[in-house]
């Protein structure tokens, strides 16, 4: 059966001002929607050089989209994107990505592992069989550099337990597991290293910290005396401003200047 109104139309198809409204209300409502999903989508991925890495080939239109919404490239772990970021962080301490992708992704502000993060990343076993391979082929007592070039993640493991080890009251939140421990105990593994970072920063660092120790001058005394100092730690300011700082040398130059705020002073 089918009713019709006074008028003589189904009162099913009646298009009365209040339902005309509502669906314009509602048109509106799926067109604002849409239009709020298109401008959260990425902008289109640019960059001046040929991406080498699948990972970063994969990403970056995703790493382009989460700066633009958050400000920086750091997605969280627990998404696909997030788990691609990790990947990309194990390729850096691989030494797997070029120079172009590197400095690429600082200038995003891409946060890379420290030597210590490598601990937490990889497989304990296996880079312990490595590090086992290593001392059979090399006897150096585990003196592995930090920078081995046949495989960089190796040396970065062996710096970075050793740094989680002899460091644990400033490395509270990353505890090595004691049966890791015991274990790198067995073999006999040397947790102090005999070898010394030739870097300009660590040469320059030890011979500031090595006056003020054995010498008994001050750092400040220094930088008043020759101004070279203090232009050695306003680019050591400049570069943690850009991201570009370990944590470790951070610490270092805390010390050695007795200034946890040392990134913010002005020093002349």
């Amino acid at each position: 059966t089918t009713f019709t109104s006074s008028t003589g139309r189904n009162p099913s198809t009646c298009s009365s001002p209040l339902f005309v409204s509502r669906q314009r209300c509602l048109v509106s409502l799926a067109s604002s929607k849409q239009q709020d999903k298109q401008q959260q989508q990425p902008p289109p991925p640019s960059v001046d050089f040929e991406i080498q890495s699948s990972v970063l080939k994969q990403l970056y239109p995703s790493l382009l989209g989460y700066v633009e919404k958050y400000g920086h490239p750091n997605i969280p772990l627990g998404t696909p994107e997030g788990n691609q970021c990790r990947m990309l962080r194990r390729l850096h301490i691989q030494k797997k990505l070029t120079t172009e992708e590197v400095e690429w992704l600082t200038s995003l502000s891409f946060n890379f592992n420290s030597l210590e993060d490598v601990y937490f990343e990889v497989d304990f076993d296996t880079m312990l069989e490595t590090l086992l391979e290593y001392e059979a082929e090399f006897q150096t007592n585990y003196q592995i550099p930090k920078k081995y070039e046949p495989n960089p993640e190796l040396g970065a493991w062996v710096t970075g337990i050793r740094r989680l080890y002899n460091n644990p009251s400033k490395y509270e939140d990353k505890k090595l597991h004691q049966d890791h421990v015991q274990k790198l105990n067995n073999v006999g593994f040397a947790w102090q290293s005999t070898r010394k970072c030739g870097s300009p920063f660590m040469t320059q660092y030890r011979d500031l910290k090595a006056r003020c120790t054995e010498g008994g001058e001050s750092i400040h005394s220094i930088m008043e005396q020759e101004p070279k100092i203090s232009k050695w730690i306003q680019a050591q300011q400049d570069v943690y401003q850009k991201g570009n700082l370990s944590e470790t040398r951070t610490v270092y130059l805390s010390q050695l200047l007795e200034n946890e705020n040392w990134m913010t002073a002005t020093y002349e």
